[in-house]
């Protein structure tokens, strides 16, 4: 340790502080790197049930309701057959009990199964899914359409993975 007799102790501190710093740091973008499917928690294995929380906007619950409906009805139009599989295992519930005007409104989209390693995430199902031709402008303008209904409307999202008993 010759290399630190000639720095005083405040700034030895500093350069083992930077030190750790920047290995913690290294090693979370390693870990993050290596990982991918970490980064889509959208993402599920398809073995169990698993509840999307989505909670609306009070008054904005009839532009979610028209966005859900064009991302379910891409879908389901969509030659892949896992994006269908998607449309057909998306079930949207909303809560039907009065909520105090300007009160955000709780949906639930259930997936039961979720299709194996395809994202739920809806900036994914509108322009990485393949349900939509995301490089054409026309078609991109209808994408960014909802998606701005999507924005204007969602409060908050949650995962609630489920176990069968």
């Amino acid at each position: 340790m010759r290399l630190f007799g000639f720095l005083p102790v405040v700034s030895r501190r500093v350069v083992v502080a930077l030190s750790v710093a920047g290995m913690l740091f290294t090693v979370a973008a390693t870990a993050q790197a290596q990982d991918p499917a970490a980064a889509d928690p959208f993402k599920f294995d398809g073995t169990s049930p698993v509840m999307l929380m989505i909670t609306v906007k009070g008054g904005q619950e009839a532009v979610f309701e028209d966005a859900y409906g064009a991302i379910r009805a891409a879908l389901s139009a969509s030659d892949k057959p896992e994006l269908q599989a998607q449309a057909k295992s998306m079930q949207l519930l909303r809560l039907t009990a009065e909520l105090p005007p300007g009160q955000a409104r709780p949906y639930v989209v259930f997936l039961d199964p979720p299709v194996a390693n395809q994202s739920y995430e809806f900036t994914q199902l509108l322009y990485y899914s393949g349900a939509w031709k995301a490089d054409d402008v026309e078609i991109r303008k209808q994408i960014d359409a909802v998606f701005e209904k999507l924005k204007a409307s969602v409060e908050s999202q949650g995962i609630w993975p489920l176990a069968r008993k």
